[in-house]
């Protein structure tokens, strides 16, 4: 299991980790990625978290936005070398915590279907609701 203390919120020295431990973990490309999450940090610092392992290096990030309502959980992720060892359990309950202490009346995650699992798990139901999205494209 992972040690509480290791979760702290991200900063921004943390960017560039963040986004080798995004692309490391399928969830997104690289292309301008740094510059993306420098400005999730700039915005959201109070409710981005990462899991920092032996040595400085993260293996785990979470990166929520709260709109007002809810907090939105965008990304959550884990090396797959690294997961089922508590690591995202751990971001996630920082989560909560902040969640708690701003007044947030709930998370909406949006999750890959092979992570669905999880959620569930973390007490995370369908309600009924559906997500729709709309691609900006570069025209």
């Amino acid at each position: 299991m992972v040690d509480e203390k290791r979760v702290r919120r991200a900063r921004l020295g943390d960017a560039d980790k963040i986004v080798a431990l995004l692309v490391e973990s399928k969830m997104t490309e690289r292309s301008d990625l740094r510059k993306r999450v420098l400005s999730y940090l700039e915005r959201s610092a109070d409710t981005c978290f990462v899991s920092e392992a032996e040595g400085g290096s993260l293996d785990g990030v979470a990166l929520g936005f709260f709109n007002g309502f809810h907090i939105f959980l965008s990304h959550l992720a884990v090396p797959e070398s690294r997961q089922r060892h508590g690591i995202g359990t751990a971001l996630h309950e920082a989560l909560v915590t902040r969640a708690k202490a701003i007044g947030a009346i709930g998370i909406i995650v949006d999750s890959w279907l092979t992570s669905t699992a999880f959620y569930y798990n973390l007490g995370y139901r369908i309600p009924g609701s559906i997500y729709l999205i709309r691609d900006i494209g570069e025209s």
